[in-house]
């Protein structure tokens, strides 16, 4: 089975999401037939970093500053090639470069990994079985961007979600739900996931090969939702006043 990996060249999340693409390829080496490597515009990083420090999230800022010198230093680039993995970059998966590669690769499964891209039908027709998505939330209730900043400041279960993508936003069946113990550092927390997304992931993987098809699980696919987006510095202080450290 041949697997696309779609993730950005710079995120959030500790490690720069590295440590999790890492155990991915090493436990699914035979199905990954390439990456697509989203590519951020760096010299808005700086403003972020900056926006972030000045609004007491000094934790984000340094993770983002890290992971803003891995990028620079081309490390997921050095991992793809090490493991032999044909990649591409490009600014949006939508865009005719990406779509024309697909093509050629004509894979079975994409698996969007902290990719903050919503496909289009011209996309997540390309696959044989379908788009994936880890989305960092437990849907359907958590939705959107940062759903699980919310949820750990609302004390709320927390985790994330497995699903087929559709073009709408975090909307489509549920095939593996993955919960995490709360945590108000939210750097800490972001640790806590990519210990346990990695194995779900390659779990996921290998389950579609085994099977040869996507399978629906048992869990809610309807019910009230919230979609939630970038916190902007008012939204901040209100998630640091309910003790969220950021």
């Amino acid at each position: 089975m041949k697997t696309i990996l779609v993730t950005s060249d710079l995120t959030y999340a500790p490690q720069n999401y590295s440590n999790v693409l890492e155990f991915v390829i090493s436990n699914s080496r035979q199905q990954i037939a390439g990456v697509v490597l989203i590519k951020i515009n760096l010299l808005n990083i700086f403003g972020k970093v900056l926006f972030l420090y000045f609004s007491g999230c000094r934790n984000i800022a340094k993770t983002l500053t890290l992971n803003l010198f891995s990028t620079l230093l081309r490390e997921k680039k050095k991992l793809f090639k090490k493991n032999n993995i044909p990649f591409i970059e490009v600014k949006s998966i939508n865009n005719e470069k990406a779509i024309l590669w697909l093509k050629q690769v004509s894979p079975d499964l994409i698996v969007n990994m902290r990719a903050r891209c919503i496909y289009r039908d011209s996309v997540l027709r390309i696959p044989r079985l379908g788009c994936i998505n880890v989305h960092h939330g437990i849907l359907p209730p958590q939705r959107g961007l940062f759903c699980d900043l919310y949820a750990l400041a609302e004390n709320k279960e927390t985790g994330f979600t497995i699903h087929r993508m559709t073009s709408q936003i975090d909307i489509g069946q549920i095939f593996y739900q993955v919960r995490i113990e709360n945590e108000k550092d939210y750097i800490k927390y972001l640790s806590k996931v990519s210990s346990r997304e990695g194995m779900a992931i390659s779990t996921s993987i290998n389950k579609i090969m085994a099977n040869g098809f996507l399978l629906e699980s048992a869990l809610e696919k309807c019910g009230n939702s919230i979609v939630t987006t970038t916190p902007d510095f008012k939204t901040i202080k209100q998630l640091q006043h309910k003790g969220i450290i950021l």
